[in-house]
């Protein structure tokens, strides 16, 4: 008797082979193809519905983290940071320096600003 997978164990098995899993409505797309064994295959197929909430769950997770970013980024723009310490300038680049935006860029621009030029913006 087999133990039942869980589709987290399903999902980074795909990881770990090296396979993306999408969803494209209803469907779960997997690439790259040539890395699906048949066994692999049944076992998406059998999970499907559950892997298809999962990432639907991590895509609104991923978009709520950066809605945050950029919500940071816009209060350090209008100066809501100009004054604060050192420790939350680091967190505050450790949050923001992943984002490829450019609003997201400007800030950290901003902060670094701040940072060497501790009496401009005041």
């Amino acid at each position: 008797m087999k133990a039942k997978v869980s589709e987290n164990e399903i999902y980074r098995e795909a990881t770990r082979r090296g396979l993306r899993l999408v969803t494209r409505g209803d469907k779960l797309e997997v690439t790259p193809k040539n890395r699906l064994t048949p066994e692999f295959e049944a076992a998406l197929r059998e999970h499907k519905t559950e892997l298809l909430a999962l990432l639907e769950v991590s895509s609104r997770d991923l978009e709520n983290y950066y809605t945050a970013g950029l919500h940071i980024a816009d209060q350090i723009l209008s100066g809501e940071f100009d004054s604060a310490d050192s420790s939350t300038v680091e967190n505050l680049f450790v949050k923001l320096r992943d984002f490829a935006d450019p609003q997201c860029q400007r800030a950290i621009a901003r902060l670094a600003f701040n940072q060497t030029n501790p009496n401009e913006n005041k």
